[in-house]
């Protein structure tokens, strides 16, 4: 099975820390008690929000990046991001609302326990046929018992 180069997790990384960071502002900006200044407002109306998200994502995607590579380099991206995105998305939606700190840093925690779930559902999730451990096509060539690319059995 082929690894995915780091510049393909790198840009996923990034796109996700913006989509999250995005999502987090969004629903702690909605989720504004009414005795807050900035209660009604719209999320990026003040000037400063985008900016200052801008560069906590770009820090927040570089220091996951790594996690995010090592964890899915050799599993189907398409079936490890969605799971990755659901689960974090999910509780920056559930916490926020309840502390805006709580819903910061649980994003965080719920995207290592993510990237667990995408590692451990996307190894399992193998076509007919292939390795379940490289992915290889066993359809090809001699049926020995093994895998001939990693020596599965």
């Amino acid at each position: 099975m082929r690894r995915h180069h780091p510049l393909t997790t790198f840009s996923i990384a990034i796109l996700l820390a913006f989509a999250f960071a995005v999502e987090w502002v969004v629903v702690m900006t909605i989720t504004l008690p009414r005795t807050d200044l900035a209660h009604g407002q719209s999320p990026f109306q003040d000037p400063l929000v985008f900016p200052v998200m801008s560069v906590l994502a770009s820090i927040a995607g570089v220091v996951t990046f790594p996690f995010l590579h090592f964890a899915v380099r050799d599993r189907e991206l398409r079936q490890a991001v969605p799971i990755l995105a659901g689960t974090v998305a999910l509780a920056i939606l559930v916490l926020t609302p309840l502390n805006a700190g709580v819903g910061f840093a649980g994003s965080f925690v719920a995207y290592g326990v993510g990237l667990w779930i995408a590692r451990r559902c996307a190894g399992l999730l193998v076509l007919p046929g292939h390795c379940t451990r490289c992915g290889y096509d066993r359809r090809i060539g001699p049926t020995t018992g093994r895998c001939p690319e990693c020596g599965n059995p």
